[in-house]
């Protein structure tokens, strides 16, 4: 496996994505993408059962986690990211991202160096970049966004889900894939000591849940953006090519490590390749 990549081989990091038959296309691509531009990282791949396994066709790429028993169908997607992670807690990365198959890297910018630069910041400077959404005008996607947050705090302690109220305003603070779904993996163990995911339901967000235990566990603080964007909503959501916006953004630390495929046009595209981003998700949006 990976014969063909000579130039850069990226060790403390790997990827790690859940996938169905239907989004094998988009898997394809970002191997494409590695191999185009001798990049080798490891690519870790969560599939729901062997008959999926035996139809993706460029195994020869991938390292695979294939789900053994039965699958919890209430949040398939969460489940499968952490049954991987699970997989990979005492392994030798310093970091995991988690990410969608609709995903892919920015070459220029994705250099062992700059992939450790980005994630350790993140983990620095201890920053959850978060919207409010108490201001959305659309009361049921509100009380939805709002159930997310509640639910994936339901999973702490009663004292620890108290504190996780009152410092997402009462969970009118949203910052589901603001920046880039990383997981440090030396905490996974105590998480998973938490966590219990074989009963998480559809509104249990992963990432989100995780940077909820990095909040009780690390200190970490939740920043809210939307006085500077005017986003009601997490960074997912941003739309701008406004520079004043996004250096504005810059000012309170935030390192634009991936950018929606939206965000990644002409007008912003000097901006973030100054700002080295590394990686473009929701490419079919």
């Amino acid at each position: 496996k990976y014969s063909i990549f000579t130039e850069m081989k990226i060790y403390d990091t790997a990827f790690l994505i859940p996938v169905h038959p239907p989004k094998y296309t988009h898997v394809y691509e970002m191997i494409n993408s590695f191999r185009e531009n001798n990049i080798c990282i490891d690519l870790y791949t969560v599939f729901s059962n062997n008959e999926d396994y035996q139809m993706f066709l460029m195994k020869d790429y991938i390292k695979p986690i294939i789900v053994s028993g039965s699958l919890n169908n209430k949040s398939i997607i969460t489940f499968k990211k952490f049954y991987g992670l699970k997989h990979l807690a005492n392994s030798s990365y310093e970091y995991i991202i988690v990410c969608d198959s609709e995903t892919t890297i920015i070459p220029e910018n994705f250099t062992s160096e700059n992939i450790t630069e980005k994630l350790s910041n993140i983990f620095t400077n201890k920053k959850i970049y978060a919207g409010d959404i108490s201001q959305l005008d659309d009361a049921s996607t509100k009380d939805f966004l709002t159930s997310i947050t509640r639910s994936c705090a339901s999973l702490f302690s009663g004292s620890q889900y108290e504190h996780l109220r009152n410092i997402t305003n009462n969970f009118n603070l949203y910052f589901w894939w603001s920046d880039i779904p990383v997981y440090k993996r030396e905490h996974l163990v105590s998480f998973f000591n938490i966590i219990d995911y074989t009963n998480i339901e559809y509104v249990h967000f992963d990432h989100v849940i995780y940077q909820l235990y990095m909040v009780i566990k690390e200190d970490f603080q939740i920043v809210d953006t939307t006085p500077i964007t005017n986003t009601k909503w997490s960074l997912e959501m941003l739309d701008t090519d406004n520079l004043d916006i996004l250096s504005k953004l810059l000012t309170i630390d935030y390192g634009f490590g991936w950018v929606t495929k939206k965000m990644y046009r002409s007008r912003n595209y000097n901006f973030l390749m100054i700002n080295k981003t590394l990686l473009i998700y929701h490419l079919d949006r």
